[in-house]
């Protein structure tokens, strides 16, 4: 009877009104608000059941009175006295909602109040995410201020879209974002080679930089990231350096990892597939004492699984847990640890021109499994570390977070891979590399910042500032040799003949530190928005060179810069014009084959172009414009591959275009198009006075034009209910094969589908890319070394959440 009047009073507040499912907690109403603080969590929804993260709940007794904010996941945690409490909830864009509140003493109950806020007010900019649309990115971007007022180009990847693709791997999560170029030599297990707006982009997680950039010439080393940890993924498209440091000029890429939930969330799931795929995980969250103040969160997979190469495997081990103490309702602590085993078996095939891109005149075309290394003798293992702590303290006027994170790892690669021209004029006999790489990297990052709000006249300010600390050492030890007891027969190819372990010939040790200091004012007056940020970068590096005779060089550097950004942006009834400038410094360690340092990477970026959000935050579309211009890039040495060389000058213009829809709240539509041209505008050659072969030519392998679109249909009510279905596709133009833009690749188009069915804790699923089983060249880098995309991959899922 109780319930009944607590239904019926707060539905007088309106639809939008307070929801509280709290039975046990209502058993009787208390006179006062004292005694023995009792706990309450819940969740803010909107009335698309969308978390409203960060709203704003005041709950008042007499003279007592409490503040808190949700979190990400729209939940919230209140500390009360027993005693009737008035409860004010407020969200930006929605209409404010009070009810009352009942806590009584000896509450056993936790996780069973809900809250929904509804009446959207079209005027006010929402900041919810919902199916494949996000209006905030504050990891990537530290402001809370919605995109569609940042001056800047974001772009996201939200969980649900995650969820619909199955991603398994950061290339894959980019492949409907425009501006992006994923898996640009095709799927590797190694890591992820990928390009935004046609130039390098760094990846980082939970706001900060991931050490060895994985577009450097040994990305195969790179720290990967794993995507059954991660909740979305936050794009910063563009020069970034003056919040982030080291940083290319391509943008930052943000995987954000899942973090403990206030309210319990269990799940397993089993994934079957094509290529003998099986993998099993859990993902497990909430929390571990009673008040609700001590969270964890642990999940991990363990896969074994082969590819669609010969010998080539995906095989993998995670485990992530964390730890979250919320000391105050305003201050908050988590330690956590991220382990990572991967082994890929054979790790490199490089294929001929001749017989994939063109027919060989003595055999035809190569399937696409074929292997130029050997699967029965090559080996490539990789494991990674990472450990470290957050702290972060929350208030109305006050935003100040604190993250030190260190990490390890290490790589066995050995194996043999296609080096050369033909040795034979009927072109089936392939010199090897018999290869060998045992590197190291051990990095410790730590990025402290705060955010306020401060109002002066009619401005509004949005401060943000902070300093980080970023050290790596990178210990590189390799060596390869051309060993002609190892060519492959086109023809007949034999695998698992002996090999002798290659002599390292290559021995350094590189080492950074860098410290920064950064600020950004965003100013707000009406429909206006100004930023304006600049930072002071301090580096010191230094790189050993250890002769195979004994001998020991060392050259080191102290390179120092500002860099910095200023953008406008006007909003008015859901449309934003925006222009903005930024510039970009990223310190390179290494040197090129004559042991000559490389000096720092700068580059600088024109930006103009319109946002545009739906009423009811139904959509939002995005184009952007740029011209960038990057100085002293890397690429590959053509003339000696294990080295690099840095290039002159890059200059990039292009445009782009993003949008994102709910159509009938059941329609989810992604739409990217994306036009670029990278163009080397200053290029050296061998020769004092000479230029490069790439000089004038466009960057390669890359698409002037791709675009992509992903739709995915759930079905609400009738019979199917819970019912999906969806499908993508995806076009990649032609793409120059050599820095000398002698030869082609043709373009492609491939396409994705999904079936999924979701019954309460249950949910069913089968995802799969190029459905249509296309044979196509994804890139070539040379005449010799071209690599075929993926063929068709299917996997089927199971999830059930407990």
């Amino acid at each position: 009877m109780m319930w009944a009047a607590l239904w019926r009073r707060s539905m007088r507040f309106g639809a939008g009104g307070l929801l509280f499912t709290a039975a046990s907690m209502l058993a009787q109403s208390a006179v006062d608000c004292s005694g023995p603080v009792q706990t309450v969590i819940g969740r803010v929804t909107d009335t698309q059941q969308a978390a409203l993260p960060n709203a704003e709940l005041v709950a008042s007794c007499g003279t007592h009175t409490h503040t808190v904010q949700t979190d990400a996941e729209g939940a919230y945690r209140l500390q009360l006295e027993p005693g009737a409490w008035s409860v004010l909830v407020k969200s930006a864009g929605f209409t404010p909602a009070t009810n009352t509140l009942h806590v009584q003493p000896g509450m056993r109950e936790v996780a069973d109040v809900q809250l929904a806020v509804a009446q959207e007010n079209q005027n006010i900019t929402v900041t919810a995410e919902v199916g494949l649309l996000a209006t905030s990115a504050e990891s990537a971007s530290k402001s809370d201020t919605p995109i569609l007022q940042q001056p800047f180009a974001i772009q996201t990847v939200t969980l649900q879209q995650l969820q619909q693709q199955n991603v398994q791997s950061l290339n894959q999560a980019l492949k409907y974002t425009a501006g992006a170029t994923p898996e640009m030599y095709g799927p590797d297990p190694r890591g992820d080679w990928f390009l935004i707006r046609g130039n390098p982009a760094d990846v980082y997680l939970d706001g900060i930089r991931v050490p060895q950039a994985v577009n450097s010439p040994n990305s195969f080393a790179a720290v990967q990231v794993d995507f059954n940890d991660v909740s979305r993924v936050e794009i910063l498209e563009g020069p970034s350096s003056t919040l982030y440091g080291q940083s290319n000029i391509g943008g930052i890429v943000d995987a954000v990892s899942k973090q403990p939930t206030t309210l319990p969330h269990r799940s397993v799931q089993i994934q079957g597939g094509n290529f003998d795929r099986l993998q099993g995980g859990g993902d497990f969250s909430g929390p571990l004492n009673r008040s609700a103040s001590l969270l964890y969160s642990i999940n991990g997979i363990a896969r074994t699984s082969h590819t669609y190469v010969y010998g080539a495997k995906d095989d993998r081990f995670t485990l992530n847990p964390t730890l979250q103490w919320n000391i105050t309702p305003k201050f908050s602590a988590n330690v956590f640890g991220k382990y990572f085993h991967g082994d890929a078996g054979t790790a490199a095939v490089f294929l001929p021109r001749s017989g994939t891109l063109y027919a060989n005149p003595s055999l035809g075309y190569l399937p696409t499994w074929f292997n130029t290394g050997d699967p029965a003798t090559d080996r490539y293992r990789k494991r990674q570390y990472m450990t470290g702590y957050g702290l972060e303290y929350r208030s109305n006027k006050l935003y100040l977070k604190h993250t030190t994170r260190y990490v390890h790892g290490n790589i066995l690669y050995q194996g043999v891979y296609s080096a050369a021209a033909f040795l034979d004029a009927a072109q089936t006999q392939l010199a090897r590399v018999n290869f060998l790489s045992k590197p190291v990297l051990n990095a410790l990052q730590s990025d402290v910042h705060a955010r306020t709000h401060v109002q002066t006249g009619k401005i509004r300010h949005t401060l943000i500032g902070g300093s980080d600390f970023q050290w790596q050492k990178y210990l590189n030890r390799q060596g390869g040799v051309v060993d002609l007891t190892q060519t492959l027969n086109l023809r007949n190819p034999v695998y698992g003949t002996p090999k002798t372990t290659p002599t390292i010939t290559t021995a350094t040790n590189a080492e950074q530190f860098q410290g920064g200091l950064y600020g950004q004012d965003e100013l707000i007056l009406g429909g206006w928005t100004v930023a304006l940020g600049g930072r002071y970068d301090q580096t010191a590096q230094e790189t050993i060179t250890f002769g195979t005779n004994g001998s020991l060089t060392s050259v080191g550097q102290r390179p120092h810069a500002f860099t910095g950004h200023a953008g406008i942006s006007y909003h008015m009834h859901g449309l934003a014009p925006y222009a903005s400038y930024s510039t970009s410094f990223l310190p390179t360690v290494g040197q090129d084959w004559q042991g000559r340092p490389f000096v720092p990477t700068r580059g600088s970026s024109y930006e103009g172009g319109l946002k545009y959000q739906l009423p009811q935050h139904l959509g939002m579309v995005t184009f952007s414009a740029f011209s960038m211009t990057q100085d002293n890039r890397t690429t590959t040495d053509p003339d000696h591959p294990l080295f690099q060389r840095q290039t002159g000058q890059v200059r990039t213009i292009g445009e782009e275009l993003q949008a994102n829809f709910i159509v009938i709240r059941s329609l989810d539509v992604s739409f990217n198009y994306t036009h670029v041209n990278p163009v080397v505008t200053r290029s050296d050659g061998s020769t004092p006075g000479s230029t490069g072969v790439d000089y004038h030519k466009m960057l390669s392998p890359l698409a002037k034009d791709s675009l992509g679109l992903w739709t995915h249909y759930t079905v609400r009510r009738t019979l199917m209910t819970g019912f999906g279905f969806g499908g993508g596709y995806r076009y990649q133009g032609p793409k120059w094969g050599d820095q000398a833009n002698t030869f082609q690749t043709p373009g492609y188009s491939l396409f994705d589908g999904t079936l999924d069915y979701t019954m309460e804790r249950w949910r069913f699923a089968i995802n799969s890319s190029n459905l249509l089983n296309k044979r196509y060249v994804a890139a070539c880098s040379t005449t010799t070394n071209c690599y075929y995309g993926g063929t068709r991959s299917a996997i089927a899922s199971v999830n059930f959440s407990f």
